[in-house]
């Protein structure tokens, strides 16, 4: 299968995602790399009794249809999950995942629930419960497409137990990886396929504080931005080729008929791009087209005619911009006015089941200042 990935500067993040909806424990689902349970040496000791393939609710939609958003870890084992390592993690990105506007203001719509997943040890050297590896030297995940489609068999598997967790039209998984180490990716089925027509995608991010990074922002950035927001990357700084390019611009027009990559454009004219209606009403955002996006600053090493609307990456450093899918290196980073509005009428579609107006959204986004 063709897969897109996208690299950040010493990381690369992915994105999966899983159906999730409310119910209560579910029954444990077959995991190729469960842990086998040894026998202590001291019959007085109990042995740990494994959790993997359970499920717990840990939100119900009060609004709406219900979105779901389906956490799980890697790198886990038993006792870890025991010891209440592996809840303490998955409600920590549960609030990362609410935490900025207007996921914020908006939580109500989702139905959030924690699959367990065991793993032999905490080592993600490819054979953990979801086969997670991560390359020590360049602290990146390394997958190929065929590992990817992998990954995505055993995290479905999982999911499953969760009402509709497999659901391709309103569900997204999130992994958290158990290491320090700083990586994170986003795999999106229905963008490798360039159709828009398979809503899940998967995110996986590692739980770190280092090098500057934040495992939070990371977190935003990969699972709210580009798995659930399908919104790309504002920044950039690579060379893309002439058919990268010209394939991307040919996804560009059927995502933007979907609702996606809606903060990118092919047009240097900011009446033709996405966030047109926008920017007379957030001139303090300096809403522009800017070069820059999908990680591409350059093509054949001249500027790129792609654009986001927040920051030049041509002629600017990418981490001096303000909006959260151009910059992972600062704590005081956003989504711009155009992933706000892009998120927003996803909720409003996904929730209640009908397109959300300009003014309402304006309106919702000025109640929330």
């Amino acid at each position: 299968m063709n897969v897109m990935f996208k690299k950040f500067h010493l990381i690369l993040l992915l994105i999966f995602a899983l159906p999730l909806s409310a119910c209560g424990d579910g029954d444990p689902v077959e995991n190729p790399s469960k842990p086998e349970t040894e026998t202590p040496t001291n019959p007085s000791i109990p042995q740990v009794q494994s959790k993997d393939g359970k499920h717990e609710v840990r939100q119900t939609a009060k609004k709406g249809n219900g979105i779901n958003l389906i956490f799980m870890g890697d790198g886990y084992t038993d006792k870890d999950i025991e010891a209440g390592t592996y809840d303490k993690d998955m409600n920590r990105f549960i609030e990362h995942t609410f935490a900025l506007e207007p996921m914020k203001s908006l939580r109500d719509y989702f139905n959030v629930a924690v699959v367990y997943v065991a793993s032999k040890n905490n080592s993600l050297d490819g054979n953990s419960g979801i086969k997670t590896s991560i390359n020590d030297s360049a602290e990146q995940f390394y997958h190929t497409a065929e590992q990817v489609a992998e990954q995505e068999s055993i995290i479905d598997k999982y999911a499953a137990a969760v009402k509709d967790g497999n659901s391709k039209t309103n569900t997204i998984y999130g992994v958290i990886a158990n290491t320090q180490k700083s990586a994170g990716i986003t795999h999106t089925p229905g963008r490798a396929s360039g159709k828009c027509d398979d809503f899940r995608a998967y995110s996986l991010v590692t739980k770190y504080n280092e090098y500057g990074y934040d495992e939070k922002i990371t977190w935003i950035h990969e699972f709210v931005g580009h798995a659930f927001g399908k919104l790309d990357d504002e920044y950039g700084w690579k060379d893309s080729d002439t058919q990268s390019l010209q394939n991307y611009k040919t996804f560009l027009e059927v995502a933007h008929r979907a609702g996606w990559s809606l903060n990118v454009s092919a047009s240097a004219q900011v009446g033709e791009s996405p966030w047109a209606d926008l920017v007379e009403h957030y001139k303090g955002e300096n809403l522009g087209c800017y070069h820059g996006g999908n990680s591409w600053n350059t093509c054949n090493g001249a500027a790129v005619d792609l654009y986001n609307p927040s920051w030049d990456n041509f002629n600017d450093v990418y981490y001096n911009s303000s909006s959260i899918m151009g910059n992972t290196y600062a704590s005081n980073v956003k989504f711009n006015a155009p992933c706000r509005r892009a998120l927003y009428n996803l909720i409003i579609k996904l929730g209640e089941g009908r397109e959300a107006t300009l003014q309402e959204f304006l309106n919702f986004d000025s109640a929330q200042k």
